[in-house]
């Protein structure tokens, strides 16, 4: 019988989630004891019948019943019950956490919610490298959901950002410093082929930078859809003075503005959160 109930508890597994496997373990435990704490009770009640059944015949002779009801009571103990009851208390506890667990599972698959675990991200593709001084730099990207990534690896330091993917007439643009200048970099849409960048206040001039296609190895590597374009620009920094906010415009193959103009700063590298 004890076989049939452990064949019957294998084919019952499917109850609990695939990510749960000890609970089907812990309630085959459970029921293993119980099945025992069982046993045991049944096992002590035949014993009790049949001392009663002795002691009843040694009275006849003895003719002192008061002993033998006393005898009977000291000789029944409740520990066979109470473990049975606990392993019935831990059984019922068991499938209440595994329902809950395989409920929630269920409620988080049907309710449309994106699972953090099942995010595709693509390989990483160098789009350049270089050197600055003794510093060398590296611009590479990649493609995580639906979202357009770039790492930018300066000496020791590393910037990354990600994204949604770019428009035809949009840009991003991040930043990071070194002690070798300060590199502005990022993606752009497939009108833009180069940037002009100028510091807020003063009188800095404005640099002019190119954008260069995604080679098609990266852009197979990266999963994007090809039309996207990429820049790095290196600006002196400041002597003795923060660094300022740049204002980023990007610029069609005629050199006339294309897109909104956008604003990094040096501090946190988000256009959002420059004061204008």
């Amino acid at each position: 019988m004890s076989g049939e109930h452990e064949t019957a508890l294998e084919g019952d597994e499917g109850r609990y989630d695939s990510e749960l496997p000890f609970l089907h373990a812990l309630e085959r435990d459970v029921r293993r004891h119980a099945r025992h704490a069982a046993a045991a009770r049944q096992r002590a009640h035949s014993m009790r019948a049949e001392r009663t059944t002795a002691d009843q015949s040694s009275s006849h002779f003895k003719g002192d019943p008061k002993d033998d009801r006393h005898t009977r009571r000291r000789r029944v103990s409740p520990a066979g019950g109470r473990v049975a009851r606990r392993s019935l208390a831990l059984l019922a506890l068991l499938s209440l956490v595994g329902a809950s667990a395989f409920g929630a599972g269920r409620l988080l698959a049907g309710s449309g919610a994106p699972d953090p675990a099942s995010v595709r991200q693509s390989a990483f593709a160098t789009l350049a490298t270089g050197a600055v001084g003794d510093e060398r730099w590296s611009l590479r990207a990649y493609s995580r959901g639906s979202e357009q990534c770039r790492v930018l690896e300066v000496g020791d330091t590393e910037s990354s950002r990600c994204s949604a993917a770019l428009g035809r007439h949009s840009l991003s643009a991040d930043s990071a410093l070194s002690p070798s200048g300060r590199f502005l970099f990022g993606l752009a849409g497939a009108t833009i082929r180069s940037i002009s960048v100028r510091a807020d206040g003063g009188s800095a001039r404005t640099i002019r930078a190119r954008t260069r296609a995604l080679s098609r190895n990266a852009a197979r590597a990266t999963g994007m859809g090809g039309d996207e374009r990429w820049y790095v620009a290196i600006l002196a920094r400041p002597i003795g003075e923060p660094d300022p906010p740049l204002r980023i415009q990007g610029l069609d193959r005629r050199g006339r503005p294309t897109g909104a103009t956008l604003l990094n700063c040096p501090e946190t590298g988000e256009p959002s959160r420059c004061s204008r």
